[in-house]
């Protein structure tokens, strides 16, 4: 008797002392990704790229259904993608190791094989012209992607974001949220967050995002709860159950559209879905005391905690700003992912790559940064010249399409729009004011960062030959404590607005097209 009180108080230590040594070694980690501490970041973010240099395909996967192994294959590729093309700007030193990461990504995501498991279930491929009402809501994971890779370079990626927004944009609009349909006969609003943060992503369909806002917050969150419900009936409108996994996943997502409504749905789930398991945090499937679920949106469901859910919640506790909830959720990642060196060894390159993006995602709710800029036009002979410049520092060097842009930069603290475009154009360039008398609005366009820029035209010649920039810091390389100052723009150039389309940052080359019909318009000679 003795000995088996012995064996039982033994077996009664471990069990309590495994856990407390668990979540200290946890809890350390916790706190350098809630810092954003950069060898933490690095360590998984260069495996992840290793992993993925080659990109994945759907024979990578056996779930035993060849709709989930595509499932799974696109959604390693699009959290690969944003997770690196989301970080590079931060970390452009990394661009050699993670490039060939993003590249692949990003090119197979654009192709019909990539899209094989929707255009079996569809019988039609959804990149192409479809009937209006076959929306393939599912496409919204592949552009919102395209549109993180097109901010880091990748220009066939830009080009099929653009295909593929002009799609979905068609499709969704003015059509009742219940007609957004995945697969036929399946409309699952957590899909149609995609759908929507990529249009925002793309920045041409602001009308569209904010009319599907409205229509996502009527009828696809659960007025008692708050939580994201996971399925509409494509007939009848009648919601499925409000559940955890779309919760999460909704505002992780929605993040790129409207920060406000991501955040209510975080804390909803923190408020309604959040529990532990002697300290190891999770995010429930649904409330406790309801019947419990799990399928393959959940994954597996242990102790009503369900994995999707609680991985997802890791963003949905950044945007919270919770620091406490952050580090439950990463004591649970770390025990059950079996994490070592960084890497979470269970994962694979699939749960890598979504914990990557969860892990990086913003902290806080971001309000949009607002810019203003000039954009100079002159009249050479028979045909109209605009001025546009190129960016200086380490990041933009020896790239040229997409990364040009206006003169601008962000307003002071109560300056307008307008001040602050003359400003920038002083500070960046060093070219003489133009005439004020000249100005023509272009309105405002929203970036690919979620910057919304102001933009005026304004008749304005001068030689770009004189350029005299200000510059800024920058400690470079990263990590050597040295100081060393750039341009703020290193050129400036004269040319038509058909070449400066190839140039300019996508969302810029919609001031062109407004600039051509009011010149148009005018008697301006």
């Amino acid at each position: 008797m003795r000995r088996a009180a012995a064996l039982v108080g033994a077996a009664a230590l471990v069990l309590a002392v495994v856990p407390i040594a668990a979540r200290m070694s946890a809890d350390r980690r916790a706190d350098a990704w809630f810092a954003d501490d950069p060898d933490t970041v690095l360590r998984l973010a260069d495996q992840l790229a290793a992993s993925m240099a080659e990109g994945t395909h759907p024979s990578d996967f056996s779930t035993g259904d060849a709709r989930f192994d595509g499932e799974w294959a696109l959604v390693s590729c699009q959290m690969t993608t944003i997770a690196l093309g989301g970080l590079l700007p931060t970390y452009p030193d990394r661009e050699a190791a993670w490039r060939p990461a993003i590249h692949a990504c990003a090119t197979w995501l654009a192709t019909a094989e990539a899209r094989a498991f929707g255009t079996a279930a569809w019988g039609e491929d959804g990149a192409l012209d479809v009937p209006e009402d076959h929306v393939h809501a599912y496409l919204g994971w592949t552009n919102t992607a395209l549109w993180i890779a097109a901010r880091v370079g990748e220009e066939a990626a830009a080009e099929a974001g653009r295909a593929l927004s002009d799609q979905l944009a068609r499709r969704v609009h003015d059509r009742p949220l219940r007609e957004l349909q995945t697969y036929p006969g399946e409309t699952y609003p957590p899909d149609i967050s995609t759908v929507i943060a990529s249009l925002a992503l793309d920045g041409r369909y602001p009308e569209e995002v904010a009319s599907l806002l409205a229509r996502f917050r009527a009828d696809a969150i659960d007025p008692d709860t708050g939580l994201v419900r996971q399925t509409l009936d494509p007939r009848t409108g009648a919601p499925g159950r409000a559940r955890g996994s779309g919760t999460t996943v909704s505002a992780w997502f929605l993040g790129h559209a409207d920060p406000g409504l991501s955040r209510e749905l975080s804390a909803a789930a923190r408020a309604t879905l959040r529990d532990d398991v002697l300290g190891f945090g999770g995010v429930r499937e649904v409330p406790a005391g309801t019947p419990g679920v799990a399928d393959i949106d959940s994954g597996p469901v242990l102790f009503g905690l369900s994995v999707s859910a609680s991985g997802f919640g890791l963003a949905a506790a950044r945007r919270l700003g919770d620091d406490a909830w952050h580090r439950e959720l990463y004591r649970s990642a770390h025990l059950a992912g079996v994490e070592h060196g960084g890497w979470f060894v269970l994962g694979g390159s699939l749960g890598n790559a979504i914990l990557l993006a969860q892990l990086t995602s913003p902290k806080g709710v971001t309000v949009p940064k607002t810019s203003a800029g000039l954009l100079c036009y002159r009249h050479v002979q028979d045909r109209v010249e605009v001025l546009i410049v190129h960016p200086g520092g380490p990041f933009f060097e020896g790239r040229e399409e997409g990364v040009w842009t206006l003169p601008k930069g962000e307003l002071d603290p109560g300056e307008e729009p307008l001040d602050a475009a003359f400003r920038e154009f002083a500070e960046e360039t060093g070219f003489p004011a133009p005439d004020r008398s000249t100005i023509l609005e272009l309105g405002t366009i929203r970036q690919k960062s979620g910057k919304i820029v102001h933009g005026y035209a304004v008749r304005h010649d001068v030689d770009p030959g004189t350029l005299v920039s200000g510059t800024f810091e920058l400690e470079w390389p990263r990590k050597s404590g040295r100081i060393e100052h750039f341009p703020e723009v290193d050129r400036a150039a004269w040319t038509t607005p058909e070449h400066a389309a190839t140039l300019l940052n996508p969302a810029q080359v919609d001031f062109l097209t407004r600039l051509k019909e009011l010149l148009d318009a005018s008697t301006d000679p």
